[in-house]
């Protein structure tokens, strides 16, 4: 049998959803890192578009490309109108063999403790990043969110199983939200009982989600680039929980970029709905 060597890992189908930056010179060991480990999306947390672009244009790596999803769209919305057209062609252009290629993406986690603080807060920021979550314990206020557009993902620590419910779920479901399983516990314990205590309220949080059918995304939110992983890491890693192997290949790239597709879609000047823009 033929043995795989490690850095043979799925073509770049693989993404990592939640970086803190300490500061701007980190974006580049993490985009070196995630070429080496073929990650091919690096979503990087309060980071605005406008420094995410002098972030990337201040970074001069002779052996990777560093791609922004407006870059992206601008070479594909010539011939395609369909979501489904450019997911698939945000992916050809990610895994094709010429040159290692990282897509840089903007996001903001609220963290705000009222609605109307809230409120506030997507307001200013829609047009500002390309992913929106938001992190809280809230049930209230969590429900509210599921419900918003601007929202795009609920992320959840698995430290914490009581920010989560049936109804919530369900939420999710109808408005096709995603909850961002955040895995880092499993990696950061500093003892056999805090990682006890992550494992078994992971797993309450999975039986939750999947008995709800309920979509969501698996990320670490590392604290260096060496705690990045590889699709099949990650996978494995949400499996310890009980999210099953089989079923979460699209949890770790597909979905991820499906939304950030649409976003950057719907920041696009030109965009009117989906399948329908202005004249070029």
């Amino acid at each position: 049998m033929k043995k795989t060597k490690f850095s043979e890992v799925n073509d770049f189908q693989a993404s990592e959803n939640y970086i803190v930056l300490k500061n701007d010179k980190d974006a580049e060991y993490y985009s070196e890192m995630a070429r080496k480990l073929q990650i091919s999306i690096l979503v990087l947390d309060n980071i605005t578009i406008s420094q995410r672009n002098r972030i990337q244009e201040s970074i001069n790596n002779k052996n990777i490309d560093l791609l922004s999803p407006h870059l992206i769209l601008e070479k594909l919305r010539q011939d395609y109108y369909d979501l489904n057209q450019f997911v698939n062609g945000f992916k050809d252009v990610l895994t094709s063999n010429d040159r290692k290629k990282v897509m840089l993406v903007s996001r903001v986690t609220l963290r705000d403790k009222t609605i109307d603080k809230l409120k506030k807060s997507l307001s200013s920021s829609r047009n500002e990043y390309e992913i929106i979550c938001l992190e809280s314990t809230d049930l209230n206020l969590l429900k509210w969110a599921a419900h918003d557009r601007r929202v795009d993902y609920l992320s959840l620590d698995i430290r914490n199983s009581d920010s989560i419910d049936k109804a919530l779920c369900s939420l999710m479901k109808q408005n096709n939200k995603f909850f961002e399983i955040v895995l880092s516990s499993l990696l950061n314990s500093k003892n056999e009982k805090e990682f006890g205590t992550a494992l078994r309220n992971g797993k309450k949080i999975m039986d939750k989600i999947t008995s709800n059918n309920t979509p969501y995304i698996l990320t670490i939110k590392p604290n260096s680039p060496y705690q990045l992983r590889t699709s099949n890491q990650l996978r494995y890693l949400g499996e310890l929980i009980g999210f099953p192997f089989r079923k979460t290949k699209d949890c770790i790239f597909h979905n991820q970029l499906t939304t950030i597709v649409k976003n950057t879609t719907k920041l696009n000047d030109s965009h009117l709905f989906e399948g329908i823009r202005e004249g070029l």
